[in-house]
């Protein structure tokens, strides 16, 4: 970095970074964290390079000044230290010219500061085989492949045909049901597997003696019932246990 370069006070390196885009507040912390890193921004003080130890104890403070209309920055210590020298020019009373106690002058490198303007972001850089880096995208670099027509043979599918006009006028036949037996007394009863014989005389007797069905009726008077009934006793001998009564009525399982 030259040494002659040129510097500016802290409200012009404000004003900078405000022209810039950037509001006072996030112009005066970009230059607070710059100041902490002498390689990023450097800060004199009274033409005296401050030592990077002392720069982390200062920031950069933006104040909306009504007397002069505009944003104004100073040097203040962030940890609350006493200076010896005022914040601002201290005049001798009576007078507005003659200084009795001036300030601290405080200046940043011009350089830096703009260097801390903010950056168009640059466009993605796109390796190529050697390695080296290409700016411009591939896309660009390559022209663009029309897609090539694919030679495939597809299997043809079989259509299902047409129904004739007496196929759609014929009504559709419901599917097959299966065979149930029916009592004398219009009750179907569904077949049941691999059970006794007897089981279904059972539930034939019960359906004679209550057609409108026996779902509610005890066991006690199902078993009175069958006992009764001549017919039953000659087709089931001997007569049936409660056990297997029950177990053909549903109401006992296995």
């Amino acid at each position: 970095m030259s040494a002659k370069s040129e510097r500016c006070s802290p409200t012009e390196a404000l004003e900078l970074l405000m022209r810039g885009g950037l509001s006072a507040p996030a112009a005066a912390k970009r230059l607070t964290d710059a100041i902490h890193d002498p390689d990023v921004c450097r800060l004199w003080c009274d033409s005296k390079l401050v030592k990077p130890h002392f720069a982390v104890r200062l920031m950069v403070e933006p104040r909306d000044d009504e007397d002069e209309g505009r944003w104004m920055a100073r040097i203040v210590s962030a940890v609350g230290e006493a200076w010896e020298k005022p914040d601002k020019p201290v005049y001798k009373w009576g007078t507005k010219d003659e200084l009795e106690a001036a300030p601290y002058d405080w200046k940043l490198d011009v350089d830096e500061v703009k260097a801390l303007l903010p950056q168009p972001e640059l466009e993605r850089p796109w390796p190529t085989l050697s390695g080296s880096v290409n700016w411009t995208p591939p896309a660009i670099l390559a022209p663009r492949r029309e897609a090539e027509p694919r030679n495939l043979k597809r299997r043809k599918r079989r259509r299902k045909p047409k129904p004739s006009e007496s196929e759609k006028a014929k009504p559709l036949e419901p599917p097959p049901q299966p065979p149930t037996t029916t009592s004398d007394h219009g009750i179907e009863d569904k077949p049941r597997r691999n059970e006794p014989r007897e089981y279904e005389e059972i539930r034939q007797v019960a359906a004679r003696k209550w057609p409108g069905g026996y779902e509610h009726i005890a066991t006690r008077d199902i078993i009175a019932a069958a006992n009764s009934d001549e017919e039953f006793k000659k087709k089931v001998f001997p007569f049936p246990s409660r056990y297997q009564l029950e177990r053909a009525l549903g109401r006992r399982k296995k």
